[in-house]
């Protein structure tokens, strides 16, 4: 049981801290044209511990959640696969995490 709460504990974390890495990544993102070139460096390495925490919790947690092997690298892009299938419950979890977490981030608003 006290496994069970620790690893439950430990993906939501996870989840958590890659939508933080997202919000920083797609705030530098709207704003890169702004930031110094100093500043683009510390940047960087958070767009790259976005990705590196993306790619962990895409076949980690995201295999868990969707019970299917990724075709892809990144969580997004499994997102999107789904959101151009049929409706189904993939998709329709695919629909939540992107209206609800992703996409009003987004500059652009349509992240997947």
């Amino acid at each position: 049981m006290t496994n069970t709460i620790i690893a439950t504990l430990g993906a939501l974390n996870a989840v958590i801290v890659l939508w933080v890495l997202y919000l920083a990544s797609m705030n530098i993102f709207a704003n890169r044209a702004s930031i110094k070139p100093v500043i683009l460096w510390l940047a960087a390495g958070v767009v790259i511990a976005a990705l590196v925490v993306d790619v962990l919790v895409n076949i980690t947690i995201g295999t868990i959640l969707f019970l299917e092997w990724p075709r892809e690298w990144l969580l997004s892009q499994r997102l999107k696969r789904y959101h151009m299938q049929a409706f189904n419950w993939r998709f329709t979890i695919a629909a939540w995490i992107c209206e609800n977490l992703l996409n009003p981030f987004d500059p652009n608003k349509s992240h997947c």
